[in-house]
């Protein structure tokens, strides 16, 4: 696990719940050096998401080598960033649009944001380690993001249930894009970043994770990408992964809700924090913003890791 070394003290935090999210309301991230981008890393991982209010200053470019400096300590080969499967030819291809108009509308449903927790890219064989996610166009009302700890999640299960899931893997499977593909007109990108190549979108990954930062277990399944338990019949891992949906979207108390302002930025740990927009406003107003991923290790299993209950 790596060490906070508390270069961000001077800045006035606040944690947000005593589960998830810590807001920063007077730190520029323009503005930070390397040790501080370290620290902040660190923070990310520690407290699931971090948010930073008022970065109107920062652009996609930079959103980019901030991007590549948060995911550096990490192999992939070091500061590699995602390509979404469906980003059109554009000039910054590691940013992916987050938008609910023109063709990527397909992406958004009617679905209630309880459907939709997700962690990003987990079909990738080496998904993202970080996300930064900013938004620069927003409605008046509604619109929210939420996030859920993947180690919160984990701590509330029995021991049985846990000693259980850490001998279990899942496939995960975002082939659904192929048909949003077709709907749209955009080209499946075989070449996002690493090791994440070709147009079958799918890896088989261990249902429980250990984050390299902090050292501690974390639930990595999620509603979006989360198909079928490998060791399991069909039945019992439908029943099983079900529970554990439902585990994860009613788990209020080990949530964070954030209300968005344009220019705010938020970071989160995709390693171990599971998310999901709310989409309570009328689909004709615009809700936009720009988001990089920085490409982890491998997802993987320590038995001698710990939980974050018992670290």
């Amino acid at each position: 696990p790596k060490k906070y070394s508390g270069s961000l003290d001077r800045f006035e935090a606040v944690k947000v719940t005593p589960h998830i999210g810590l807001e920063f309301r007077d730190l520029k991230l323009n503005e930070l050096n390397d040790q501080q981008i370290e620290d902040l890393s660190i923070l990310v991982s520690q407290n699931g998401v971090v948010f930073l209010r008022n970065q109107a200053e920062i652009d996609p470019k930079f959103q980019l080598e901030f991007g590549k400096k948060i995911g550096e300590k990490f192999p992939t080969p070091p500061g590699t960033l995602h390509i979404h499967p469906l980003t059109p030819p554009q000039e910054l291809n590691e940013i992916l649009v987050i938008t609910n108009e023109g063709k990527l509308a397909a992406q958004y449903t009617d679905t209630p944001a309880s459907d939709g927790w997700h962690s990003d890219f987990t079909f990738e064989k080496t998904p993202s380690n970080y996300a930064a996610l900013q938004l620069e166009r927003i409605p008046e009302e509604g619109g929210d993001t939420l996030w859920s700890s993947g180690y919160a999640a984990y701590d509330r299960l029995s021991k049985p249930l846990r000693d259980f899931l850490e001998t279990l893997h899942a496939e995960h499977d975002g082939n659904r894009f192929h048909d949003i593909a077709k709907v749209t007109g955009v080209k499946i990108r075989t070449e996002r970043g690493a090791d994440n190549v070709g147009d079958d979108l799918r890896a088989v990954h261990p249902l429980i994770r250990t984050n390299p930062v902090t050292g501690w277990k974390s639930l990595f399944v999620n509603k979006g990408f989360t198909k079928r338990i490998v060791e399991l019949s069909k039945t019992e891992s439908d029943a099983l992964l079900n529970f554990l949906f439902d585990h994860i979207a009613g788990g209020f108390d080990f949530q964070v809700r954030f209300k968005w302002n344009i220019g705010d930025i938020a970071i989160w740990d995709n390693r171990s924090v599971f998310h999901s927009a709310t989409r309570d406003f009328d689909p004709s107003i615009v809700r936009r913003g720009n988001r990089v991923a920085p490409l982890g290790e491998k997802p993987y299993f320590d038995g001698a890791s710990l939980s974050r209950a018992e670290a």
